[in-house]
């Protein structure tokens, strides 16, 4: 009896060792779930890096582009506004009579309108120039900043601007030396601006051709008195020039067009200083065989 005893009792010490050697190995060799997940982590992590990433597609660079491109635009807008402060008051006086839309005339002004010259000459004012926003500049056709602030420029410093008929009824109004160098301090700085962002996004976009060119050309020398409406002089058109007539255009021999030779003899434009130089006259003919062609 004890023999059996015994018999039974070693049997169950050594299934229990056997037991106990099992769930150690299993305790030791099996990684518990968060361990499993950080080891899962780093595998991903692993896989992340080694991924080139993804290149943006056209549209996507075009976008961010166009995105680039309106900010700084929208910054240099901001500049001219407050650039423009310290001849706000001078100009309020001297200018915005005939040149801000919300200005309203003086009673004597209000009567009459369809022969009261002091209308007419708010009326052609504001066609030519609106500065109510301050900057961007409005005027009728649209013409393009550069050529209205230039415009201003030679204004100021032929003293054209204002009228004499009207300086001779307030001549204190009249643009003396200081005001001439607040004008300059403002616009000589805003046209270089606008020349630098023009030309930055004219090559990002690789708008070197002929046509661009030479429609930029236009725009910037001609538009403001005759395109787009404006016909100063009793010509206008001049914003699409294959529709003009061939009394000005002559797309067979260029240089015989009229457009042309008015320019190349410094009629025009009459502003001796926004007359073309000799590689702006090649651009010209080179434009308008372009556009023959």
């Amino acid at each position: 009896m004890k023999t059996l005893v015994s018999t039974i009792f070693l049997s169950l010490l050594v299934s229990s060792c056997s037991l106990d050697k099992s769930d150690k190995s299993k305790l030791e060799f099996s990684p518990s779930n968060d361990q499993s997940k950080d080891i899962s982590l780093d595998n991903d992590n692993t896989q992340d890096q080694n991924q080139t990433p993804e290149e943006p597609s056209p549209q996507q660079r075009l976008k961010s582009l166009e995105e680039e491109k309106r900010l700084e635009w929208d910054k240099i807008i901001i500049d001219a506004k407050l650039g423009f402060e310290p001849l706000r008051e001078m100009v309020a006086k001297k200018c915005f009579d005939c040149h801000n839309s919300n200005r309203e005339l003086p009673f004597y002004g209000r009567v009459f309108t369809k022969i009261n010259p002091v209308t007419k000459h708010q009326v052609e004012g504001l066609k030519a120039l609106d500065i109510a926003e301050i900057f961007p500049l409005k005027a009728n056709g649209e013409p393009s900043q550069i050529s209205l602030l230039k415009a201003i420029r030679s204004s100021v410093l032929d003293r054209t601007m204002p009228l004499k008929s009207y300086t001779f009824f307030y001549p204190r109004k009249k643009i003396n030396d200081q005001d001439e160098q607040r004008f300059l301090d403002w616009i000589d700085p805003l046209i270089e601006d606008i020349e630098n962002f023009e030309q930055k996004y004219e090559d990002l976009y690789g708008q070197n051709d002929i046509q661009t060119r030479g429609a930029k050309l236009i725009d910037n020398k001609c538009m403001r008195c005759h395109g787009n409406g404006n016909q100063r002089g009793g010509f206008g058109g001049m914003e699409n020039l294959v529709n003009l007539s061939e009394k000005y255009i002559n797309f067979d021999e260029a240089e015989k067009s009229l457009i042309y030779k008015v320019s190349q003899n410094g009629s025009m434009p009459t502003d001796p200083r926004e007359r073309l130089n000799d590689q702006e006259l090649q651009l010209f003919i080179d434009y308008i065989n372009s556009l023959r062609e």
